[in-house]
């Protein structure tokens, strides 16, 4: 995941055991986001589905679906981008 410093900078975010955001020191080098943004929205629809909304000056830039066989969200099924 992605996260945008106030300078404009993106770093790489993981989410560590404990459930907490950790913002790494290293650029992103791979991404499920494509398109430039300031800003990602997360809604969970069902169990196993999130949906991943970006954003650039408040106009949708893509929405990323994630699908997982279950609700422990251990095997992916998929994920679209659109």
């Amino acid at each position: 995941m992605l996260g945008r410093l106030q300078d404009g900078t993106l770093k790489e975010v993981r989410v560590n055991s404990d459930g907490n955001l950790i913002m790494t020191g290293m650029q992103p080098s791979n991404s499920i986001f494509t398109l430039l943004h300031d800003s990602v929205y997360a809604t969970y629809p069902s169990d196993t589905q999130e949906v991943y909304t970006t954003y650039l000056n408040g106009a949708i830039q893509e929405i990323v679906t994630v699908d997982y066989t279950n609700s422990a969200k251990n095997v992916l099924v998929s994920v679209v981008r659109s």
